[in-house]
């Protein structure tokens, strides 16, 4: 519950939030010193900025708590923020419901009571539209290169090739740029890599930077959640998504959309940026969607970039092509060489 306050704190740090959610979270149950200090939210009339909220805030949450808020972003998507309230929400129906049960009611009004205490609609009763020119522009900053494109928080990039076309040395030479540019890195290898074989890989190569990695056998959504949330990472190398478990899915093309849409609910979330790779069904010299491996409109929904690398296994230089791109235009086929001992990436 702590984690979903603060964030939900977090993100009332602007009025307009805040008088437009303030009616929601009327039947919101908050603990103490969190109800005090949403109280104390309410009573401001201006935006508050992240240092005003630390200096409201430090005398009544404990250190963990304190850390918690000061390490987050300036500012809460509304992804965060609206899951934040639901979450909220569902266990404050839950106590409700819990001591319904326990109550001496009658049992047909108990169940009138639950039915009215588990009525989930209340919470978008109230509608969201509004004039398209009271909408603030995306002037997320990119945090991280990817070739020509830039990557920002809460987007989700797969890079595509057959096997053996170098996607871990090239996911392996882009987490190195991001070390090296101060990101906290977290690499996760499912299936591919034990720890001593991947610190033999890294040792091989030159000069290589320390970073978090997880190599497992079995890893799957909830897994992946609880690393993020334990090292709270600025980026995400994953691989790869495909043989991530999904035990309640048995078609690839579904598992694949459902690992894709949870990759990217994480990314946003989080706050964080999510770089995977793929397997394509086919060797081919410029790979296009028709070669993503199962359920690729699955896939593309939910997916910011994709990139697809081609060429002969047996030579070093690969081409690079631009299966899609959300947030701006595809730049033309381009080429990149690929150093496998030393783990690096060049524009050829």
């Amino acid at each position: 519950m702590e984690n979903s306050v603060l964030n939900l704190m977090s993100f009332l740090l602007k009025k307009q939030r805040r008088d437009a959610l303030k009616r929601q979270l009327k039947d919101v149950e908050l603990e103490t010193p969190f109800d005090v200090l949403l109280e104390e939210l309410y009573l401001c009339e201006t935006d508050l900025s992240k240092q005003d909220f630390l200096d409201v805030v430090k005398d009544k949450l404990n250190s963990t708590q304190f850390n918690f808020v000061r390490g987050m972003s300036e500012s809460v998507t509304s992804a965060v923020g609206f899951r934040s309230i639901k979450h909220l929400r569902s266990l404050t129906q839950v106590k409700e419901v819990a001591d319904i049960l326990k109550s001496r009611l009658r049992p047909e009004t108990k169940l009138t009571r639950i039915q009215r205490a588990s009525d989930v609609r209340a919470f978008n009763s109230q509608s969201q539209s509004k004039l398209i020119s009271s909408f603030s522009a995306d002037t997320s900053d990119d945090m991280f290169k990817l070739f020509y494109y830039g990557l920002c928080r809460e987007e989700l990039a797969v890079l595509c090739a057959f096997s053996g076309r170098g996607k871990t040395t090239v996911l392996l030479s882009l987490l190195r740029d991001a070390v090296n540019l101060g990101l906290k890195t977290l690499f996760v290898s499912i299936q591919d890599f034990s720890e001593g074989m991947l610190k033999q890989r890294l040792d091989n190569a030159t000069e290589f930077p320390d970073f978090y990695a997880c190599c497992s056998a079995s890893f799957g959504i909830p897994e992946l959640e609880i690393e993020i949330d334990a090292l709270r990472p600025d980026i995400v190398f994953l691989y790869y998504m495909i043989v991530m478990s999904t035990p309640m899915i048995k078609e690839k093309r579904f598992q694949l959309e459902y690992i894709s849409e949870n990759l990217k609910r994480l990314a946003q979330e989080k706050n964080i940026c999510i770089l995977t790779a793929h397997q394509l069904n086919a060797d081919v010299d410029l790979p296009t969607e028709r070669e993503l491996l199962e359920a690729k409109a699955g896939l593309l929904a939910h997916t910011d970039l994709v990139l697809g690398i081609g060429g002969d296994m047996y030579e070093t230089v690969r081409n690079v092509t631009t299966i899609k791109s959300r947030r701006s235009a595809p730049v033309d086929v381009f080429k990149i060489d690929i150093d496998f001992a030393n783990l690096k990436t060049f524009m050829y």
